[in-house]
């Protein structure tokens, strides 16, 4: 696209503004803000692509956030200090800019969903497009949040969850400037919208050790984001002129030089395992607010944010974040994993053609050729089909009978809110004795996570009268392994539990967890296995077995605390995917006992040098290799006995079933229990 092109094409605000029947002044076009739009769609593609080329490029959607804020806060300024804002008018060219694209994506998502998906997943995919075109995605996505629940990448509208932030922001906003204007000045604008940003943001701060998907995904605590772009949009509609028009051009490149460093800065050094948006989300966002501050003549803005190729793709940025999604995430549930790089990159680059197709055939002839109320009328009436059916496939709960046999297999396996079909059907709650859990299950399961530690735990879980005891700790990879032992020990044999979902087995003087009830968690179980002094203590945690923790430091720990044993349990298999989702799409028709395909590798390599280190009980504990028990040359084992579906090694992709839990317990733990016991005596 040329630049003279590139500069003709208005950005849809602009666009907006000049449709509008305010009569008031248009926002001049600033090809520096599409170009800032690029760079915040490519960090969010590229992220989701190649998630370790730039950690941080989620920030895109910050990036987005500021960039709205400015632009349609500009248009209600102007409509609302000329007395010529229309609420009506207001939706209905937000409704004629969001829903073209939007509908496309999610009747292309729905027929895929219909070729692909089994009924449990479709159904619920067809609950996510009520959510997204009611604009409350990111209440449906808090509300799936946790420990135990399916992963994004399994989640096709996921990434609507912004676009619900955005649209409850315009359902209040103008409407609040609308009453301040009748009952203040101008001022109380400024004033009114730097105190709701600063309690947004003081909010999140105070709450996103305790509820990261909260903070995360509620409005209440990223509206400051929004917020940021609207105070732009005051100092450009009622500031001075010459803040506004005459700033000098030192002053222009230097806020712009800073704001691409902050941008340049957030996308390098943040990263998923840091909590966001909280302090870190002032990166992108005072980035992306100096960046639209110094104007379209300050250097980088106008030699680089308004380059040919930045404008285009900033053009197309909408339906490009649009489609980007659903394409990795439809590719993630066929192949039942994460693609290959080249197939990630042939993704890119559908989802750009995608776009540019949107844009170029759907959205323009929308505005161009269609009268707003006329595409309002007809966008919502498509809309309100689309949910008609939706509701229809919720009620006949995803069309099951579209894979028969398939199908009984995936809804044996079913585990999603509300019902967690698996988890009652198996009483996973009570094998994994989530009664001795300091994660809030119960909230969990409920749809409303949190992090503060419940208030107490079952005295059986860490008090018993029985002369021999065995103490299990850690996260979930530890409570796995509960039911078996239960099973399979002599009754007269206590068997306590200080493990809590999500928690790495730590001292507390070095704990570095950055959740309260971890860290009440880990100095629970101390204080436990101090009392108790067990026979055994039975460590079992995810991953990162001597990095999160010394295991010779705590073994050497335990033992002085009067612990006559340790045991660690190496990391189990980990596939890349469900590992019944691996089967049921890759392996049906002949499915295999064991199998390589879909088995992450740096587990492997990680349990190999975790048992040349320990392996012969050189950290003063014995090490059990999971790995020896559960692979082979052949592979790692998918499932025991002779029915695929009630052998299932696990239940997801790493967890051990119930029935691979008593056969760990059958075959190695209860020997090596039993052993340590009889030393003892």
């Amino acid at each position: 696209m040329g630049s003279s092109a590139a500069q003709n094409l208005i950005s849809e605000e602009a666009l907006s503004e000049r449709e509008n029947e305010f009569h008031v002044r248009s926002l001049s076009y600033r090809p520096d803000i599409d170009g800032l739009r690029a760079l915040a769609i490519l960090a969010v593609v590229i992220y989701h692509a190649f998630p370790t080329v730039i950690t941080g490029g989620f920030v895109g959607v910050d990036i987005f956030f500021v960039i709205s804020g400015y632009l349609i806060s500009n248009i209600i300024f102007k409509g609302v200090s000329t007395n010529s804002f229309s609420v009506y008018d207001f939706y209905v060219r937000r409704v004629r800019r969001i829903f073209p694209a939007l509908l496309i994506v999610l009747l292309s998502s729905f027929i895929a969903g219909w070729l692909i998906m089994m009924g449990v997943e479709f159904k619920i995919l067809s609950k996510h497009m009520i959510a997204g075109l009611s604009f409350v995605q990111n209440f449906m996505m808090y509300s799936e949040s946790g420990y135990f629940d399916a992963t994004v990448e399994t989640k096709p509208l996921m990434h609507l969850w912004s676009l619900g932030v955005e649209e409850q922001f315009y359902l209040f906003f103008p409407i609040s400037i609308i009453v301040l204007s009748k009952v203040g000045s101008r001022l109380a604008y400024a004033i009114a919208i730097t105190f709701v940003g600063l309690c947004s943001f003081g909010f999140g701060l105070l709450y996103i050790s305790d509820t990261p998907a909260g903070v995360f995904f509620l409005p209440q605590y990223r509206v400051w984001e929004l917020l940021f772009g609207s105070l732009l949009a005051y100092v450009a509609v009622f500031g001075s002129p010459h803040l506004c028009k005459n700033r000098s051009p030192a002053l222009r490149n230097a806020a712009s030089f800073v704001g691409i460093a902050l941008l340049v800065t957030a996308v390098s050094i943040i990263d998923k395992n840091k909590q966001f948006p909280g302090g870190w989300a002032l990166l992108p966002v005072i980035g992306s607010t100096l960046l639209v501050f110094s104007g379209p003549d300050a250097w980088i803005n106008k030699k680089v944010l308004s380059s040919r190729l930045l404008v285009f793709i900033g053009l197309i940025s909408y339906p490009l974040y649009l489609w980007h999604w659903p394409i990795f995430s439809f590719t993630y549930i066929f192949f039942s994993g994460t693609p290959d790089v080249s197939l990630r990159s042939a993704m890119v680059v559908l989802s750009v053609v995608l776009a540019w197709l949107t844009y170029r055939f759907i959205e323009i002839p929308m505005r161009q050729k269609v009268s707003g109320r006329t595409a309002f009328r007809f966008l919502i009436c498509v809309a309100l089909v689309f949910i008609s059916i939706s509701a229809a496939t919720i009620f006949k709960n995803g069309f099951p009978s579209r894979q028969d046999e398939r199908e009984e297999f995936a809804e044996y396996f079913a585990n999603v809110k509300p019902d967690w079909q698996y988890f009652m059907k198996e009483d996973i709650p009570g094998k994994f004795r989530y009664d001795c859990d300091w994660y809030n299950m119960d909230a969990f399961l409920k749809g409303s996570a949190t992090n503060v530690p419940v208030s107490n735990i079952a005295e059986k879980c860490f008090k018993s009268n029985k002369s021999k005891k065995v103490v299990f700790w850690g996260d979930s990879h530890a409570q796995q392994y509960i039911y078996g032992v239960t099973h399979e020990l002599p009754k007269d044999i206590g068997i306590l539990s200080v493990a809590t979902s999500g928690c790495l087995p730590n001292l507390p003087e070095v704990d570095a967890s950055t959740t309260e009830y971890c860290k009440k968690s880990n100095k629970f179980a101390i204080q436990t296995i101090k009392d108790q002094r067990p026979d055994v203590v039975i460590i079992g945690q995810v991953l990162w077995h001597d990095v999160s923790a010394s295991l010779p430091q705590l073994a050497n720990a335990l033992t002085s605390y009067g612990v006559k044993h340790v045991i660690v349990m190496g990391p189990v298999p980990l596939w890349d995917g469900r590992l019944n989702q691996i089967l049921l799409q890759r392996h049906w028709e002949s499915m295999p006992t064991y199998l390589k395909d879909g088995v992450v590798q740096h587990v492997l390599d990680s349990e190999a040098l975790l048992k040349s280190k320990y392996g012969d009980g050189q950290g003063g504990f014995q090490y059990v290799s999971m790995i020896d028990l559960l692979c082979t040359d052949k592979g790692c084992r998918t499932y025991l006995g002779s029915d695929r579906k009630t052998g299932m090694t696990t239940f997801d992709n790493s967890h051990l079933s119930p029935v691979a839990s008593i056969y760990t317990a059958q075959t190695t733990l209860v020997p090596l229990i039993m052993k340590d016991i009889a030393e003892n005596k």
